[in-house]
C-alpha cells in the first residue's frame, strides 16, 4: 500500500537541471549603471504535476477553493490532497499594474500566476519543490526592454547546475516511477549531478553579490581541438573493482547534454564509464576539467571516425589506462 510516508523520497527528489528557471526579483541598477536583478529558482507548475503524476497518479487532487480581492490584490487559495493528507497554501498577484507612462491597467493572467504560485506552495509542504527556497540566490544582468533575465540558455543550465553542487544535490531523470520507489530500480539508472567550471561570484559595486557569468558545458560539437594532456599514469583496475563501482555510477545524464553524449558514445556500459573516470582520476564524469573533456572528446570522435571505416574491440572507445 502506498502511503504518503513511502512517497517521502520521491517527492523530495530535486527535479532534473533543465526543468528549473529563474524569477527576477529586486531589478535595480549597480554602480556600473548596468540593469541587474535577483534571480530566484523555481519551477513550472507542470513540473510539479508531473512528479505527483509519477509517484502517486490517482492518489493526489486539488479540490476548488474560490479566490478572493484584498485592495489592488487578487488572492488564490490553493489545496493539495495526496494520500488523503491536505496541505493549503495561497498565492497573490496585482490586478492593476501601471504600463511605463505611469497609467494603470490590467494585469494579463494575474489568476493563473497567483494560483500556480500557490500550487508550488501548497507542494512544498510535501516537500515538493522545497530545496527550491535553500538554493543560493543569484544576482545576474536583466534587460528591461524585454523584461527577463539576460543570459542565455547555456548559461542557464550552467547557473542551475552550479547551484545543485554548491547544495550538493543530485538530480534524478525526470521520470520517477512507483516501480523506483519500491527498490526495483537500478542504482546506476540515477543521474548524477553536474558541475559545470565557472567563476566565482564577485562584489558589485553596489554592494551586492553580483554573478559572473558561468563557463557552460560544452557539447561535442563545441570542444576545442587542442591537445589536452591526460593523465598517462592512471592506475589498473581489477574486474572486482569495476564491478563494485558499476552498481553506483551513472549511466544517464539527462540534465547534462555533453555528459550524456559521452555515456551514449560508450552504449551506456557502466564499467567503460569507469575506466574512463579511472584514466583522468575523477571518481564521476561531472568531476572532469574542461581539458579532459576536450580531450575525452578528441578520443571519442576519432574512435567513432574509425568504427564507420573498420570494427574495433569496444574497449577502445575509453582511454587505455596505460596509454
Amino acid at each position: 500500500m502506498i502511503t504518503l510516508a513511502s512517497l517521502k523520497e520521491a517527492l523530495g527528489q530535486p527535479f532534473a537541471v533543465e526543468h528549473i528557471q529563474f524569477l527576477p526579483k529586486a531589478i535595480q541598477q549597480n554602480q556600473k549603471r548596468q540593469w541587474i536583478c535577483l534571480a530566484l529558482p523555481y519551477a513550472n507548475k507542470r513540473v510539479y504535476e508531473d512528479r505527483l503524476n509519477a509517484v502517486a497518479f490517482g492518489l493526489w487532487s486539488t479540490p476548488y477553493t474560490p479566490p478572493y480581492t484584498e485592495g489592488n490584490k487578487l488572492i488564490v487559495p490553493a489545496t493539495v490532497i495526496v494520500c488523503d493528507v491536505t496541505h493549503t497554501d495561497y498565492g497573490e498577484a496585482y490586478l492593476m499594474v501601471p504600463s511605463r507612462r505611469g497609467e494603470q491597467h490590467e494585469q494579463e493572467n494575474s489568476a493563473t500566476e497567483a494560483y500556480s504560485q500557490a500550487f508550488r506552495r501548497a507542494c512544498s509542504k510535501f516537500l515538493l519543490g522545497r530545496y527550491l527556497y535553500d538554493l543560493r540566490k543569484l544576482w545576474l544582468p536583466y534587460d528591461v526592454n524585454t523584461k527577463k533575465i539576460a543570459i542565455s540558455e547555456a548559461e542557464r543550465l550552467a547557473w542551475v547546475e552550479k547551484l545543485y553542487m554548491d547544495a550538493g544535490l543530485q538530480p534524478r531523470p525526470p521520470a520517477l516511477t512507483r516501480s523506483a520507489l519500491s527498490g526495483n530500480a537500478s542504482r546506476s539508472q540515477r543521474s548524477a549531478g553536474t558541475a559545470p567550471i565557472v567563476s566565482p561570484p564577485a562584489e558589485s559595486p553596489s554592494g551586492h553579490e553580483e554573478s559572473q557569468p558561468p563557463q557552460p558545458e560544452q557539447s561535442a560539437s563545441q570542444v576545442g581541438t587542442s591537445e589536452a594532456k591526460p593523465r598517462p599514469d592512471a592506475p589498473e583496475v581489477s574486474s572486482d573493482d569495476t564491478d563494485a563501482a558499476a552498481l553506483q555510477i551513472a549511466t544517464s545524464y539527462p540534465g547534462n547534454l555533453f555528459l550524456d553524449w559521452v555515456a551514449k558514445q560508450v552504449n551506456r556500459d557502466p564499467g567503460r564509464i569507469i575506466r574512463i573516470c579511472t584514466h583522468y582520476r575523477v571518481q564521476q564524469l561531472y568531476q572532469l576539467t574542461q581539458t579532459q573533456r576536450a580531450d575525452l572528446t578528441r578520443r571519442l570522435k576519432a574512435q567513432q571516425a574509425q568504427q564507420t571505416s573498420k570494427p574495433i574491440p569496444s574497449e577502445s572507445a575509453v582511454p587505455s589506462s596505460s596509454h
